[in-house]
């Protein structure tokens, strides 16, 4: 980190300088210069100073609009601003590529992007980068519905996806440079093997095994609406249960609502890793305390409730409710009512199995 006086002495060279070699380095790989490695940090500073500047056209067109909007808020201000006032995803990347750099100026701490870089994005046409940064943000919400409602997907697949979604074709190629740009700025999902994948994610066997039974199931069609406006932190789509298990968790166990929603969210990862209920139950028993049977069946309820509503990977992001009638074949059962699950419908835990030969 520098110390920073006055916004004319903010050149990219002397910010460059005040680093040490391994971010430096830190910055060639990013920025995927090649023939640098053996370079004396003077050499390494004055090289990177040049192709810096040199990378922004390009890197602008790959970024959507949350990333551009932090730019042009830096631009505005001159492009100095307090560091509590950008993203936290934004300075990571933007400083890892040598576009920002974090300083101090007056005892608060600031980013500050140089004026070779800044220079460079004022010479950029704003209605041509407003175009490609606006549907470069429909793809990442898109990519991102697919993750958090598939889990994972095969990239041929994510590019239909795409593709319907925006009523109109996209290059393979850019579709894949553009997944990996997005995994290194924000690490909400990888690719591997032809896959793209939830980070939470570390093994696919078990869910390609689960999903073998279900070939013939066609992924739940989201509505345009739904991926287009995603909202990219919430790790769940927000539903009525949801609230309902919060607010329950809030006044039987006096939990804040931060945390009660913290649990809620960490549980509905186990369910979509397979935990059954009954490690779900034990789980929320180390959390919150269930003296009672009671307090166990109230906990079960609102549980089954939840889960019940919620768009799970193994069912190619269906709900169990959703999906209970295609797999009722000879005793079709209507919706859940009383909060019971139906005999037949799919197991709340995941499994992939029927209630009665699972949790039941």
């Amino acid at each position: 980190m520098t110390t920073a006086t006055h916004v004319d002495e903010y050149q990219l060279q002397t910010l460059l300088d005040a680093l040490k070699m391994d971010a430096l380095k830190n910055i060639r790989r990013n920025l995927n210069l090649k023939n640098m490695s053996s370079l004396r940090k003077k050499e390494l500073v004055q090289a990177l100073a040049e192709h810096i500047p040199a990378s922004v056209p390009e890197r602008t067109r790959m970024m959507d609009l949350q990333q551009y909007t932090s730019i042009v808020a830096l631009m505005t201000k001159s492009g100095v601003m307090p560091i509590d006032q950008i993203a936290l995803e934004d300075v990571f990347y933007l400083s890892s590529i040598g576009y920002i750099h974090p300083s101090e100026q007056d005892e608060q701490a600031i980013v500050i992007m140089p004026n070779e870089v800044m220079k460079q994005f004022f010479s950029l046409d704003p209605k041509d980068i407003m175009a490609v940064v606006n549907r470069n943000q429909k793809v990442s919400n898109i990519l991102f519905g697919i993750v958090r409602y598939y889990g994972f997907a095969d990239l041929e697949m994510v590019k239909k996806m795409v593709e319907a979604y925006l009523e109109e074709e996209v290059e393979a190629e850019w579709l894949t440079n553009y997944i990996s740009y997005l995994a290194d700025y924000y690490g909400m999902f990888y690719m591997k093997d032809g896959y793209l994948i939830h980070q939470t994610i570390r093994e696919l066997d078990s869910f390609k095994q689960v999903l073998k039974a279900r070939e013939d199931l066609k992924y739940y069609p989201l509505p345009a609406e739904s991926m287009l406006n995603l909202n990219r932190y919430e790790s769940f789509e927000k539903i009525a249960e949801m609230t309902e298990f919060s607010q329950f968790l809030q006044e039987k166990y006096s939990l804040e609502a931060a945390y009660a929603n913290e649990l809620i969210e960490q549980f509905l990862y186990k369910v979509q890793f397979g935990h059954g209920l009954q490690e779900v139950v034990k789980w929320f028993g180390e959390k919150v305390e269930l003296q009672t049977e009671k307090d166990v069946n109230a906990i079960v309820e609102q549980i089954a409730k939840v889960v019940n509503h919620t768009r799970l990977w193994v069912l190619k992001g269906f709900t169990p409710l959703e999906l209970a009638p295609q797999l009722e074949e000879s005793d079709k059962q209507a919706p859940v009512k009383n909060n019971k699950i139906p005999r037949n419908a799919p197991c709340v835990c995941g499994s992939g199995k029927k209630y009665k030969r699972c949790c039941m």
